[in-house]
This record gives C-alpha cells, sequence and structure tokens, in this order.
C-alpha cells in the first residue's frame, strides 16, 4: 500500500528557514551568499572543474586552488585599480611578488584542463567486466 502523499505545508515545514549548502568548496568563514562570496565561490568552482573537479582533487591540490584563488583576486584588485586610474592598494614589489608566487602555484597545479575520471557503464552499472 503506497505511502500518503504530503501536502504542500507539510513539505514546508521541513524545509530551513534560509538556504544552507551541504558543503562548502573552501573553509573560509566569509559570508558565501556576498557578492564577495559568490566571485569566490565562482573562481574557485571554475578552477577546480578544469582541474577534474573539485571532488577529484587531493587535499593538498585543493588547498593550492584556495590559495591560487586568493591571489588571483589580490592580484586583479591591484590590476582594477590601476585600470581605474586609482592608486593600488599595494605596491609594485608586492604585486609582482604575488603574481611570481601566482605563477609559481599554477605550474604545480597544471597549465593544461583535466577531464574528470569517467567510468564505463558497465562500472556505474555495477556489472563485472571480466
Amino acid at each position: 500500500m503506497p505511502r500518503p502523499r504530503k501536502t504542500v505545508a507539510e513539505k514546508a515545514a521541513r524545509l530551513p528557514l534560509k538556504y544552507q549548502p551541504s558543503h562548502r568548496i573552501a573553509s573560509w568563514p566569509i559570508a558565501w551568499d556576498s557578492a564577495l562570496g559568490a566571485k569566490i565561490e565562482g573562481e574557485l568552482i571554475s578552477l577546480a572543474q578544469d582541474l577534474g573537479g573539485w571532488e577529484h582533487l587531493s587535499r593538498q591540490r585543493q588547498i593550492l586552488v584556495e590559495r591560487v584563488v586568493f591571489l588571483y583576486l589580490w592580484v586583479t584588485q591591484y590590476e582594477t585599480a590601476l585600470f581605474e586610474g586609482k592608486t593600488p592598494p599595494f605596491d609594485h614589489g608586492a604585486y609582482f611578488n604575488k603574481v611570481n608566487t601566482l605563477h609559481g602555484h599554477l605550474k604545480t597545479l597544471g597549465l593544461e584542463r583535466r577531464q574528470k575520471p569517467v567510468r564505463s557503464f558497465a562500472e556505474a552499472a555495477g556489472w563485472n567486466s571480466q
């Protein structure tokens, strides 16, 4: 005998008052629903996808991805200030130091895109491929 279907009110009563994602990529204590949080999350996801997906990266590579995004946004802040004719937030020496560090982290992660590991249909279905 099928279970009775829940009403819309019953379903709504079980929902949290505010959406809370089940996980976050980075562990930074920031407001992820802010404009800055959305920008950071977008950069993290974009870079992780190019490396084969966050869940397929080792923890060491995940940490490097976080550092790359941090440095990238910091360097971008400097460059944006120059384009807008404003005083940059730090000097040229610090900028080039950050760019070189960013370059090193990117080379460590790899500069080519990687495909996510893909399971065959037989593996996904649980068939023995002997």
